[in-house]
């Protein structure tokens, strides 16, 4: 007695339509399980660039003696590009047109999330928050 004969299947049939909603439903579920890892993960990557040009800013801001810190962080970043410490374009004398420093997953022109904490040099970002922020 052979499979066929005893599943009750004719060789010339394909899957039933039972099983085919089966097997869809079974890759959907994996498929969303797998976007929800994934997400998690790009938000952790985003996060970890964010903070290390968070870092790489305050070095550069620590760098400039003269830098004054009690201006917008438009002409901070205006003064870092005086300084050759940033790549960008002025867009006169007190502030930028652009700025190759984006917010990780913010897209183009994001460099604005960037700001200093009040009264300090430090930096912190307002999607990302701060790596120097205390926790609770």
């Amino acid at each position: 007695m052979g499979i066929r004969r005893r599943w009750g299947r004719n060789s010339n049939r394909g899957f039933s339509v039972l099983e085919t909603i089966f097997v869809l439903l079974t890759l959907s579920v994996f498929l969303g399980l797998a976007m929800v890892a994934y997400l998690k993960y790009q938000e952790r990557i985003y996060l970890r660039l964010c903070f290390g040009q968070q870092r790489t800013l305050q070095g550069q801001i620590e760098s400039m003696q003269t830098i004054d810190l009690d201006v917008p962080m438009d002409e901070v970043y205006a003064q870092l590009v005086k300084g050759g410490l940033l790549s960008g374009t002025l867009a006169g004398e007190r502030s930028v047109e652009t700025v190759k420093l984006n917010d990780p997953g913010s897209g183009d022109r994001s460099y604005g999330n960037y700001l200093l904490m009040p009264g300090s040099k430090m930096v912190g970002c307002r999607v990302h928050g701060s790596p120097y922020a205390e926790e609770p």
